[in-house]
């Protein structure tokens, strides 16, 4: 699908920025758990459907600025904003979980558990490991 993102700028000339959305790293409480590549607004692009956007957009003054993001949706209609976080540094977690969710992906019980403590179960339960 052919789309264009219009880059937006905020006082001081700061500009906005999109990334192609492959995944999350939990990990990270900020943008650098958003995994994909960055994409060049103001510029024509041939995303597949079904592709997640996030926009990170500056909004204040240069000392006083913030951000605010807009997660897309590529749909045979163009872009659709499918999430919003109005304040950058208040709400990404709610907005990490927004993109999660729009990924698929499900929270895996097993994560709360130590790889040794998997490997015992599995032991107990007389599965072999190779």
């Amino acid at each position: 699908m052919r789309i264009m993102i219009e880059q937006e700028t905020a006082s001081g000339n700061r500009k906005s920025w999109s990334k192609i959305v492959t995944g999350i790293d939990e990990t990270k409480n900020n943008g650098y758990s958003v995994i994909g590549d960055f994409l060049k607004e103001d510029t024509e692009l041939d995303l597949p459907e079904g592709a997640l956007v996030v926009q990170c957009i500056p909004d204040g003054s240069v000392k006083h600025g913030g951000k605010h993001a807009r997660l897309f949706k590529v749909t045979a209609d163009g872009l659709i904003e499918v999430a919003y976080c109005p304040d950058w540094y208040k709400f990404f977690l709610s907005f990490r979980d927004d993109i999660k969710r729009e990924l698929g992906q499900k929270e895996n019980p097993l994560e709360k558990f130590s790889d040794d403590e998997l490997v015992a179960e599995l032991c107990r339960r007389g599965v072999g490991l190779k």
